[in-house]
């Protein structure tokens, strides 16, 4: 049973839900948390919370209500498209979203996202130790809306539901920080999961995806000496199918010697091979997601949390800086301020999918656990 529920008093025959007492102990489960939720402090900000955490925990799947409003992505102009160098981002749609009932939205700490290539799901992973598959039903053009997302609880390799965030400064079992997946997410939460986490300095594989029983512990100890809590920013690999793929990894913490390099790892389950990334003015990376052909975007947050970047870094630069452990410096293809009128939010996760046309989307996300600010999902097209 879910470890949280030992410390609400839930008897032993709630240690099995598929056994015939399954429904007394539904009703058994829904009795000691109601019991514990009316007895603990803020019962109003945590009650959208634990009404989704009380039909997870009774072995349902819990569909979440969602409200969205569709914002520009700068305030006061028209403009949608963003020239780099290395090519072309052009905005698609910024749509904000939250929980359509509770004062306490599920979106409120979102961390990282992937994108299936049709573009019809996403999945994310929040704080409080839950994935989310999320439907996007397709509009006008490339355009689409939030219809309803799902939520999961993650597990630990023993089997037991990872313990979420709670008010409490010591209560951090949780705190997922990056996903990544083996290959094209197929949707519907299926698919080889690697989560990072930060308090428990670990990654960790859901072999089928959140639907997994059970995780497996992938060892990084090797990075931990440079990456005190675990890498935030993370992607799979595989530019070469004749190839293995390897899972890169850079930290949000600088080195020592230098604040404007970064530690990167690239790990094929063997020793993990070191380089650096290079970003200034304390933007740090927070998330990153590959392309087919080996190249990568990295999004950086800046330091008061209210401005990002995107650095594109082309396969070729990549792989001579994992060969010779160098340090590689991203090519700027975005970068955005809320003082200059964006609605970017605090920036968290990054994804990319690539449909079966070859177009190339860009989508990221925001948290907004600082100071109430929205969570946003903003989509853009990459044209190289």
């Amino acid at each position: 049973m879910f470890s949280w529920t030992k410390s609400i008093g839930l008897s032993g025959s709630c240690n099995n839900l598929s056994s015939t007492d399954s429904f007394d102990c539904v009703h058994e489960i829904q009795e000691s948390i109601l019991f514990w939720f009316i007895t603990t402090p803020l019962m109003s900000t945590r009650s959208a919370f634990f009404a989704a955490i009380l039909s997870v925990a009774a072995g349902q799947r819990d569909i979440l209500s969602i409200q969205q409003q569709r914002l520009p992505f700068q305030n006061g102009t028209l403009r949608d498209v963003f020239i780099s160098p290395s090519g072309t981002l052009k905005h698609i749609q910024t749509i904000r979203i939250q929980d359509a009932v509770g004062p306490r939205s599920q979106f409120d700490e979102i961390r990282s996202i992937i994108v299936k290539s049709d573009g019809s799901q996403l999945l994310a992973i929040n704080d409080d130790a839950l994935f989310f598959t999320v439907r996007l039903e397709k509009t006008l053009g490339d355009e689409f809306d939030v219809s309803e997302a799902v939520i999961y609880p993650m597990r630990d390799p023993d089997g037991e539901s990872i313990p979420f965030l709670g008010d409490s400064d010591t209560d951090l079992d949780g705190n997922p920080r990056g996903l990544t997946i083996e290959g094209a997410y197929p949707g519907e939460g299926r698919g080889e999961l690697i989560v990072s986490f930060e308090t428990r300095r670990t990654l960790l594989k859901y072999p089928v995806g959140v639907r997994s029983r059970t995780s497996v512990d992938i060892d990084i100890s090797e990075l931990f000496d440079e990456c005190d809590v675990g890498p935030q920013a993370l992607t799979k690999m595989r530019p070469n199918r004749l190839l293995p793929g390897y899972l890169l990894m850079i930290c949000d913490e600088p080195t020592n010697s230098d604040p404007n390099v970064y530690p990167a790892f690239a790990y094929d389950e063997g020793v993990p091979t070191r380089f650096s990334v290079e970003s200034d003015g304390d933007f740090f990376p927070v998330d990153m997601a590959g392309l087919s052909n080996g190249d990568v975007m990295i999004l950086f947050r800046g330091p008061d949390d209210t401005e990002m970047r995107i650095g594109f870094v082309p396969s070729r630069d990549l792989t001579l800086a994992m060969r010779r452990g160098d340090t590689v410096v991203p090519q700027i293809i975005l970068e955005a301020a809320e003082s200059d009128g964006f609605n970017i939010g605090r920036q968290s996760g990054l994804a990319i999918r690539e449909d079966p046309d070859n177009r190339v989307f860009v989508y990221t996300t925001s948290e907004s656990r600082s100071g109430g600010r929205p969570t946003l999902l903003t989509a853009f097209e990459w044209i190289a």
